[in-house]
């Protein structure tokens, strides 16, 4: 297992050192401007989307064929990436966690979110719709191929990201007071929805490797 997520990783160097660059450069941008959200949702999609990405590597390298020779199993090798989508989407998170502290210190009460919404279950939010939009997607890669999906995942990335510009407008033009309830409620909720969402999803991806023929 530890090797398959080094494969990924190296193989995924790359694609790494991009989102680092394109993730500082939108820091840079619109973080002095108070808008924290498209940081966010840029960290949030890569940690889902990269997952995918790998696949798409091992696709080209047609690596499937050599793996199944090795001693392991399909569903070890389904595993390994959805255990690469939580590092890299709870990895989001706390870069998420890392720009709301240093926000919150450096401009007190700014920011599109951090002014109304403790940042604890926002960002929790934020990886929460990272993981769920990883678990849809990666059953459909599985089954139709990463080359195929790049435009249906966009399309299933969008909806997220429209509902949180909307909630966003929402909250920063007409002013609305969000109750939230305790952060610790939050957190545990949406940790058992989605600890169940992709459970699911994994099942669903190891049938349908376990039955593909390479």
């Amino acid at each position: 297992m530890n090797g398959l997520l080094y494969k990924d990783l190296t193989n995924l160097n790359s694609t790494l050192k991009y989102l680092a660059l394109m993730t500082l450069v939108f820091s840079i941008i619109f973080i002095p401007m108070g808008n924290e959200l498209p940081v966010f949702i840029i960290l949030a999609m890569s940690g889902a989307m990269l997952p995918v990405t790998a696949i798409n590597y091992d696709t080209t390298a047609r690596w499937d064929k050599y793996a199944i020779t090795l001693p392991l199993t399909r569903k070890e090798i389904v595993k390994s990436k959805y255990l690469l989508m939580l590092m890299a989407t709870v990895g989001a998170g706390v870069i998420c966690l890392a720009i709301s502290l240093i926000m919150t210190i450096l401009m007190p009460g700014k920011g599109i979110f951090l002014s109304v919404i403790d940042p604890i279950p926002l960002i929790a939010l934020f990886v929460v719709c990272g993981l769920l939009l990883g678990s849809t997607v990666l059953p459909l890669v599985f089954k139709l191929g990463a080359e195929k999906m790049q435009y249906i995942i966009l399309i299933i990335a969008l909806v997220p990201i429209m509902l949180a510009v909307g909630l966003s407008a929402a909250v920063h033009s007409i002013g609305i007071e969000i109750n939230m309830p305790p952060p610790m409620v939050l957190i545990v909720a949406a940790a058992v929805i989605t600890a169940a969402a992709v459970w699911a999803s994994y099942r669903i991806s190891a049938g349908i490797y376990t039955k593909k023929e390479f």
